[in-house]
């Protein structure tokens, strides 16, 4: 089975300037735990989950509304081609330990997350 096969297609993003209490409210009302971060060439630079804002807020002690996305991110992204296999993808998770992969395009483009 293909990674396209099952993606997640309607994808929300935010960029790296976006705020914590931003990405949070648009957690919530997506109803997800993580968004994509892109830059202004809609390329994926990282994920942020509702961990690590959470992680971030409490350890930080800076307002949700102060605490860009960039503060949060990993420098390491990993991600996967839509005509990879659902098991390659996988082992990549366990390997790499996450629970979420972003589903990369040509040029590095968003399309979904796995």
């Amino acid at each position: 089975m293909k990674v396209e096969e099952i993606f997640t297609r309607e994808v929300k993003s935010v960029s790296r300037e976006t705020s914590a209490a931003d990405a949070a409210d648009l957690m919530w009302e997506a109803d997800c735990g993580a968004l994509p971060v892109v830059d202004e060439g809609g390329r994926v630079v990282g994920i942020v989950t509702d961990r690590d804002l959470c992680m971030a807020l409490a350890l930080t002690g800076q307002s949700a509304a102060d605490l860009p996305v960039r503060s949060v991110l990993h420098s390491i992204l990993h991600t996967c081609r839509p005509s990879d296999e659902v098991r390659e993808a996988l082992r990549q998770m366990r390997l790499h330990r996450i629970r979420r992969l972003p589903v990369g395009g040509g040029g590095g483009l968003l399309e979904v997350v796995l």
